[in-house]
């Protein structure tokens, strides 16, 4: 497993400014929300999730993942790339399932579960550009706002 990191930075790369979550940080809204005010284009997660909550057609830990990258798709207007270990080790299955989710929440692409995969998908920059044209909620969010009431919050739980 991967514990959660103490960075959290978006960089520029030659398809647009990326953003890298190791396993538990893609669990903290507050990595995604720092993120996208670093005016990532692309979330990447690598993950080792292993199978939990099998019940119905989706166990909880898959559906779990999905609906977050999608949130974080839809919210920060990016392009998702959920990337997680496949195989047993030690008596744990990891699921595999990796997946891309496109700036309107809706998936690009799959891998297989519970087995290797190789998984291409092809997201062109005019995409991301008409999602954020259709919705504007990253470029119109009140970050200084955020600022102010976390330094609040901080000033009264942890500086007293």
């Amino acid at each position: 497993y991967f514990a959660a990191g103490d960075r959290i930075r978006a960089f520029d790369t030659r398809f647009g400014r990326l953003g890298l979550l190791v396993c538990e940080d893609f669990w903290h809204l507050s990595c995604a929300t720092i993120l996208g005010a670093d005016e990532v284009d692309y979330v990447v997660c690598i993950s080792n999730s292993p199978v939990r909550g099998v019940a119905g057609r989706e166990f909880e830990s898959a559906a779990a993942w999905r609906t977050l990258a999608r949130c974080y798709a839809l919210s920060l207007t990016a392009v998702v790339v959920f990337a997680n270990r496949v195989g047993y080790e030690d008596g744990v299955c990891f699921w595999g399932g990796s997946e891309v989710v496109g700036p309107e929440g809706v998936s690009a692409g799959r891998a297989k579960l519970f087995e290797p995969d190789l998984l291409i998908v092809e997201i062109e920059p005019a995409e991301l550009r008409r999602a954020r044209i259709y919705n504007p909620l990253a470029r119109d969010e009140k970050l200084l706002l955020t600022i102010a009431e976390l330094e609040r919050i901080k000033a009264a739980k942890y500086l007293q």
